[in-house]
């Protein structure tokens, strides 16, 4: 709210001098609101200090928990010593952080500067490539970045959350972990769907207007990019969670090394489908899931290798066959409905079907207990038919 509220305000005081001074103004309201917000979590946190009683625990460099006690008002000289050593691993974790989320930045700015010449080298002309890569950035990554915003919150949530479990068991650290990864999975999986289905009329619905048809057909190449790119609304959302997984772990910088490692790969594979198949812009929707799903697959399996937490192949099963059954559904809908109502109309009735149709099956599933659900049951079962025949 404070980003939205500054950037507005800043940017129309300034839009008045001309569209750069719009967008400078925007840039100061978003640095204004940072700075906001900071000072209320500080004045939040004062508060709290001196009037609440509460524990917390903190990892220092040799991982070690260092347990924080405040009394009201009451500071003593050890107590303030221990709450540097807390802040000290707040920088520590904040560095990584920051060091982890400039990548995409950085990587946003290669692509500004690079994809639409090697979009021209491959014989697409200057206007047409500009656009394309417009749409590429403007609608399709849009689209794509508002489901995360469920796991954007669930990855802020982790850190404290598992940190407060360190002087447990890692059983009840590894179902913690278990239970975020499936409920990741979960939770984005509809949206999947949603775009991969029901692609096309939500383009027409929120960008009629904006996209044209005179040279190029920009709403086939949007449904079409948006298409190709939906599977990143998952690994996006398990990148985000185990990233936060890892550093509430006390590993910082692996999620930084796997971002490199996926920037890497994705740059080559950039280079490859542009210059050398007929891809064309579909090269950056294409690069873009190789980028993610390599980088949520590697924190991903290092977690599991860390924290030895499985996930049940029932558990599995069940999203799978959900979103299976789901996703047919959807399709049989819109098929039967898509011609008889508009645009918007169609969108929230099929989108709320299958929302309805996702959950039913998930709960029937019993994914989140895998001891319980169809699977295990049918599992079960089956071994004991073997046992009496036998």
């Amino acid at each position: 709210v404070a980003k939205l509220t500054f950037g507005l305000i800043f940017a129309s005081k300034f839009a008045r001098f001309g569209i750069m001074y719009g967008v400078y103004g925007a840039i100061i309201g978003i640095v204004v609101s940072q700075l906001f917000t900071f000072i209320l979590l500080a004045v939040v946190f004062t508060i709290k200090r001196h009037k609440s009683n509460y524990n917390f625990d903190c990892m220092a460099k040799s991982n070690i928990y260092v347990k924080v006690s405040t009394n009201g008002n009451k500071l003593s000289l050890n107590y303030s010593k221990k709450l540097s050593a807390y802040f000290k691993d707040i920088f520590d974790l904040g560095i990584a952080y920051t060091s982890t989320n400039l990548v995409i930045p950085i990587m946003a700015l290669i692509d500004s500067l690079f994809i639409v010449k090697l979009l021209c080298g491959s014989g697409v002309q200057l206007d047409v490539a500009t656009r394309l890569y417009g749409i590429q950035n403007g609608v399709v990554a849009t689209l794509i970045a508002l489901p995360n915003l469920i796991c954007l919150s669930i990855s802020t949530a982790i850190v404290p959350d598992l940190s407060k479990l360190s002087h447990r068991s890692t059983t009840a650290i590894n179902k913690k972990i278990r239970f975020y990864v499936i409920f990741t999975i979960v939770s984005v999986m509809p949206f999947v769907l949603i775009f991969l289905i029901n692609g096309d009329s939500i383009i027409n619905v929120l960008y009629t207007g904006g996209l044209t048809k005179t040279s190029i057909d920009e709403f086939e190449f949007a449904y079409t990019m948006l298409r190709v790119s939906c599977i990143q609304i998952l690994y996006v959302a398990l990148m985000q969670v185990s990233t936060a997984i890892l550093h509430a772990l006390g590993h910082k910088k692996m999620p930084l090394y796997a971002m490199i490692i996926s920037f890497v790969v994705r740059e080559i594979a950039l280079i490859v489908f542009i210059k050398y198949t007929d891809f064309g812009i579909y090269s950056v929707s294409v690069a873009d899931t190789i980028f993610v799903g390599v980088c949520s697959t590697i924190c991903v399996v290092h977690i599991i290798k860390l924290t030895q937490v499985n996930f049940a192949t029932q558990t599995l099963c069940g999203i799978v066959f959900a979103t299976a059954f789901s996703g047919v559904g959807a399709v049989l809908l819109k098929h039967a409905i898509y011609m008889h109502m508009s645009n918007i109309v169609y969108v929230a009735t099929s989108s709320i079907v299958l929302l309805i149709v996702y959950g039913i099956f998930i709960a029937l599933f019993n994914v989140f207990d895998s001891k319980k659900n169809i699977f295990a049951q049918l599992k079960s079962i089956m071994y004991k038919s073997k046992q009496i025949s036998e």
